[in-house]
């Protein structure tokens, strides 16, 4: 599974893929693994592991992403 996570996370920087886009894919898969597991024991034992977000999959890779410095506008200055 670590393979599927590090693909994603490639494919997201080679092809300029928003964190949002990556995020949904991932937890599209998750909600379609939740229902497989419904008919096997082996997919319910991965889906327990499976992350829900594009965070869980940086954890399961273990990614460490940038911190970037984030400033907020006032209000009043728009």
């Amino acid at each position: 599974m670590q393979i599927l996570f590090t693909f994603i996370i490639m494919w997201q920087f080679a092809f300029g893929v928003s964190n949002r886009a990556v995020s949904v894919l991932v937890g599209f898969m998750h909600a379609l693994f939740k229902f497989l597991a419904t008919s096997s024991k082996q997919l319910h034992n991965l889906w327990k592991f499976y992350p829900k977000g594009l965070k869980g999959c940086h954890k399961f890779v273990d990614l460490k992403c940038p911190q970037f410095e984030r400033y907020v506008v006032c209000p009043s200055c728009d």
